[in-house]
């Protein structure tokens, strides 16, 4: 019997990796796509591709003979959404249409969407309202073009590997390194957290065919007000103080919910539940560790101190996946993929402060000439043409000494707006 191929979009992320491995373990042959290319978990039934969300060439090719598409592209910070609306509306309505309408064009059996619970009411701000929008959007594709699809309205994710602005991840964040958390609100607010090894499992359970064309709801078995959960991370941690403040800015009260994040609507999700669910104070003992982890090697860099003077002023970067959607090999002559978005600004602001380095492997000596030309010749010539190369101090085969290294080691790359977060 011939396995199922699936494709998820935005797989480097969060739920993307756990989901991947569900997927896997299932026996699916996995596809991951994203800005960023994901390690193999293991698995022979697995690929990363690296590409844009906006690239429909590019995904038309890789979705001939997909079964399946998990759609997890997306920001998804509500006050980040707030503050970049434009780029939240391109990123989270466009580019899930994209995928969208590239699906419908090579008979992807069904289209799984990652909503949000935040699509069922009038809270979310424009994080909410472009998952609405979109779920909107997906209903008229199946009505109109036959596409079948499942919607998953998640609740509030957790787990190890989460990013700082994980609600849970930021909280044990603060209590570890700051004895301290601050809450805008009063605590009386209701979440229901769900584990994210849960709702990967639940993901992969909503293939079932009897969810074709419904939207399921996936949060955790009880709702927990957030003054209980500081009062679990105080008694984990102990001596863990408390600042709730109850003033803050309207775009944010609106934009968040206190007790439900529902309104009346005619249609209404079902919630698709599992038979056992990680118990929340080990899932925060988890977290804990995890960030303590982090902590450590953070450590550890700081007692080195920098020996050279170019180790304080160069930016490294990695030619293939951060600066172009390039997997293809070199000998063959296609080395060079399209621009990742962003990566113009990106680079621009960064020169104002750092010298860039470039390395990439194409830039060896040893390698052969194609049409002539040398591999160093051959990258400066595709920065020029795409008005790069202006702000690139240097091409090299080897990692530079730097201050700083975008690349999947050191500063993991999932995009230039995170990436320009962390530097600046």
């Amino acid at each position: 019997m011939k396995k199922k191929k699936i494709v998820v979009f935005g797989g480097a992320g969060f739920l993307g990796r756990y989901l991947i491995k569900e997927l896997l373990g299932r026996g699916y042959e996995t596809v991951c796509y994203d800005l960023k290319k994901l390690e193999n978990p293991g698995s022979n039934n697995f690929l990363s591709i690296v590409g844009s969300i906006f690239d429909k060439k590019k995904i038309n090719e890789i979705l001939k003979g997909v079964d399946y598409v998990y759609h997890l592209a997306a920001l998804q910070d509500i006050d980040d959404c707030l503050k970049h609306p434009i780029e939240a509306i391109k990123t989270n309505v466009y580019g899930a249409s994209t995928v969208l309408d590239c699906c419908t064009k090579n008979n992807v059996k069904r289209f799984i969407f990652s909503s949000s619970v935040y699509a069922n009411g009038e809270k979310g701000g424009i994080y909410g309202a472009g998952k609405k929008a979109v779920e909107i959007i997906l209903k008229e594709y199946s009505k109109n073009y036959g596409i079948n699809y499942t919607i998953l309205q998640y609740g509030t994710l957790y787990g190890p590997g989460s990013e700082i602005n994980n609600s849970i991840h930021r909280y044990l964040d603060q209590a570890i390194k700051k004895r301290k958390i601050v809450y805008n609100g009063d605590g009386e607010e209701l979440r229901e957290y769900i584990h994210i090894k849960d709702a990967s499992i639940l993901s992969v359970k909503a293939l079932d065919k009897k969810n074709i064309n419904k939207t399921l709801i996936l949060t955790g078995p009880n709702p927990t007000k957030i003054k209980d959960l500081f009062l679990m991370i105080d008694e984990i941690l102990g001596g863990i103080k408390i600042n709730y403040k109850k003033k803050t800015t309207p775009g944010r009260k609106m934009a968040h919910y206190k007790f439900s994040p529902y309104s009346y609507q005619k249609t209404i999700p079902e919630k698709i539940i599992n038979n056992t669910y990680r118990d929340l104070g080990s899932g925060l003992i988890e977290v804990c560790e995890y960030i303590s982890s982090l902590q450590n090697k953070k450590e550890i860099k700081k007692i080195r101190k920098h020996s050279f003077d170019d180790e304080k002023k160069n930016i490294g970067v990695d030619f293939d996946g951060v600066i172009h959607t390039c997997e293809k090999g070199y000998y063959d002559g296609t080395i060079y993929g399209k621009v990742i978005p962003g990566t113009k600004k990106a680079l621009k602001k960064l020169s104002e402060k750092y010298d860039i380095i470039l390395f990439t492997t194409k830039a060896r000596e040893d390698r052969p000439l194609i049409n002539g030309k040398t591999g160093e010749e051959l990258v400066w010539e595709w920065l020029e043409k795409n008005k790069l190369s202006k702000y690139i101090k240097q091409v090299t085969s080897e990692k530079p000494r730097a201050v700083a290294y975008i690349d999947d080691k050191a500063i993991k790359f999932r995009g230039w707006y995170e990436v320009l977060k962390r530097i600046f």
